[in-house]
């Protein structure tokens, strides 16, 4: 058993992991940015309010910490002072908290908005950024900050595509069940081209819980999704068959570019391989059995 430290455990992502790790054995304590946090789940489980905007108390302790908390591109009203004290201060803070505590290693979820505008077929950690916006600018700030902790301490950066969880729609592969389930046309584009930019939460909570019990090697950054990637739109005909619509695809052709994501560093790495795509999509449905309404059920992207 570890003791696990996971910040935004509020949110969509978070509230999933703590659970998850919870579930397998370990001690999580949960940093909440709005007061009053919850109750806890159970003996191993304590809930604290803290604003990573600001020094960490240094009575919170942990062996790993896994860094959720972030402000994202999902929220237009943020400004570029938003995403700094949020996502860079933040990590200042984590970082002097991991170096002065006994704290082993931090998991931090970054992304891939790192990149920004992705322009090769097959997306490896080596690809230069072209023009990412302010949330992948300040995440990958905040990678650097964590990359600089004293050797000794293990940092693992995962940047992350969207992530699959129950109730979660905000990702494409969401908005796409929510059109599936109504009888809606699904328009695509690429249908023919491989696919796996996903990870259901589920399996994050696995190479979670993977890293903290046998530790990530040293300092590493990784690109983390699904493996086996496969056609688009056999993804999409595989989900609309799980979920018994009848509702079109419709394919528009190769419009615009696509990618798949190599996730060969992160089992070199971790020695985790992620589960394939076609298992992580049917996770994705079946944890989902009934249709909830989005913030705009008309806003189902073009491709993914």
């Amino acid at each position: 058993m570890s003791r696990i430290l996971v910040t935004g455990a509020g949110g969509p992502v978070g509230r999933h992991l703590v659970a998850d790790l919870l579930a397998r054995g370990h001690a999580v304590t949960g940093l909440h940015h709005r007061a009053p946090p919850p109750r806890p789940a159970g003996d191993r489980h304590r809930c604290l309010q803290a604003d990573l905007r600001r020094p960490l108390d240094p009575a919170v302790e942990a062996d790993w910490v896994v860094h959720a908390a972030a402000v994202t591109h999902l929220d237009p009203s943020l400004t570029a002072s938003d995403y700094a004290r949020t996502n860079v201060d933040g990590a200042l803070h984590l970082a002097r908290h991991v170096e002065r505590g006994g704290i082993r290693g931090v998991i931090f979820l970054s992304t891939l908005s790192v990149y920004g505008s992705i322009a090769a077929a097959c997306l490896r950690e080596d690809e230069e950024p072209r023009s990412p916006n302010l949330y992948g600018r300040t995440k990958r700030l905040a990678e650097e900050i964590l990359l600089d902790l004293p050797a000794d301490r293990d940092v693992l950066c995962l940047r992350l595509p969207g992530i699959a969880g129950p109730g979660d729609f905000r990702a494409w592969i969401g908005q796409a069940l929510l059109a599936l389930r109504d009888g809606r046309p699904v328009t695509l584009a690429n249908a023919d081209r491989p696919f796996n930019n996903l990870l259901e939460v589920g399996e994050l909570g696995r190479l979670v819980d993977h890293v903290v019990r046998e530790g990530a090697g040293g300092q590493h950054v990784v690109n983390a999704a699904a493996t086996a990637p496969e056609p688009l739109g056999e993804i999409l005909a595989r989900m609309r068959t799980l979920c018994g619509s009848r509702a079109r695809l419709v394919d528009q052709g190769r419009r615009q570019p696509s990618y798949w994501i190599d996730t060969g560093r992160l089992e070199r790495v971790t020695g985790f391989r992620p589960a394939p795509t076609r298992i992580q999509v049917a996770r994705f449905v079946h944890a989902n059995p009934r249709p909830r309404d989005s913030a705009d059920p008309t806003a189902l992207p073009a491709s993914a």
